[in-house]
């Protein structure tokens, strides 16, 4: 139990520590179009590797499972801490989909072609799961707005950044019943053959999102327009009585130095994924001394029999270059010996 134990605090105290350092750089996507002609009708299924789907494609992600409709007259979902489906725009009502060799999906119709992307992406030791679409629209005569139909749960709706908090970053947020961030759906991107940025924006009318794209006068057909959206990564752990004690010592009292060591003490040099403890160091400063005194006000409180839940969630935030995900504060529950998922009980008594 020592070993599973010390595996534990170490890896809450990654997710913790990390708290306020928290964005990655991701390289940026480039949208242009491979020179063969994948958009024509009689494209060589065979020289592409594509194979046309039998039945829904499902994904196993870290914390999500996806599936991906056989046609798309079904919708797309995503199943983790919450379930959000998504109808695809129109355009592929009744079209089969295709799959290719690195699980992307294909939508053919005459007017548009619409490629579904599960995503995996990783930030420090963590990988975080999404979906991107991409709408490639083949000519001029082709529509210029697509819809998204989002199926939520009772009281769940979209809205955008704007609205729910005054910021202008062009995101929309999947929100629960309780007004909490589930999701997070990037700003539109549109880009055309030639690689150019075309105008695009989103419009909301209740949970249906749409697309529109502006070409201009100069715009390179086919273009695509990108829409992808992350879903929160909530991660929770328990502690019993006597690792909750070992858990806030392990803070010490607000000082690098105290923090630091309580952190090597746990992590013995290495913590699970084969961080350094420098990692865990490096932003020893985040505890305070009204954080370690929070939870050792809830040891105090807790009888033996029973457990300390630790969640943290982390929400993605876009910001080009620096977009990332962003941990919130760690929320601390004492919960009875029944809410703990039996697995996890066994690994903390053997």
């Amino acid at each position: 139990m020592k070993k599973i134990f010390i595996k534990n605090l170490s890896y809450i105290l990654i997710i913790i520590l990390l708290i306020s350092n928290t964005t990655i750089s991701f390289a940026d996507v480039n949208l242009k179009l491979p020179k063969y002609k994948i958009l024509d009708e009689d494209f060589d299924l065979q020289r592409y590797n594509l194979e046309k789907l039998k039945a829904n494609f499902h994904v196993d992600g870290v914390d999500n499972k996806i599936v991906i409709p056989k046609t798309g007259s079904d919708n797309l979902m995503i199943e983790g801490s919450e379930k959000i489906e998504i109808k695809l725009p129109e355009c592929i009502n009744n079209v089969n989909g295709y799959i290719d060799n690195n699980k992307t999906l294909y939508y053919d119709s005459n007017i548009a072609m619409i490629k579904v992307m599960p995503l995996q992406e990783r930030q420090g030791e963590l990988i975080f799961d999404g979906i991107r679409s991409d709408i490639i629209i083949k000519h001029i005569n082709s529509p210029q707005q697509y819809e998204y139909k989002y199926t939520l749960e009772n009281n769940y709706y979209l809205i955008s950044a704007r609205e729910y908090s005054g910021e202008n970053s062009g995101e929309i947020y999947i929100i629960d019943k309780e007004d909490n961030i589930i999701a997070v759906i990037d700003p539109p991107h549109a880009q055309d053959a030639d690689g150019n940025k075309v105008d695009t924006h989103y419009e909301l009318y209740g949970n249906t999102l749409k697309q529109v794209i502006e070409p201009n006068k100069t715009t390179v057909f086919p273009i695509v327009a990108t829409s992808t959206t992350h879903p929160n990564k909530v991660t929770t752990s328990y502690l019993s009585k006597s690792m909750t004690k070992t858990y806030y010592e392990s803070m010490g009292y607000g000082t690098s130095d105290s923090i630091a060591r309580g952190a090597e003490i746990l992590a013995i040099g290495l913590v699970p994924g084969g961080v350094p403890v420098a990692t865990l160091m490096s932003v020893a400063d985040l505890w305070t001394l009204a954080q370690r005194y929070k939870v050792e006000k809830l040891y105090k409180e807790m009888k033996s029999n029973q457990y300390l839940k630790i969640t943290i969630t982390a929400r993605w935030r876009n910001g080009g270059k620096n977009s990332g995900y962003v941990y919130g504060s760690p929320e601390y529950t004492i919960v009875a010996e029944s809410k703990v998922p039996a697995s996890i009980l066994k690994k903390i008594k053997d």
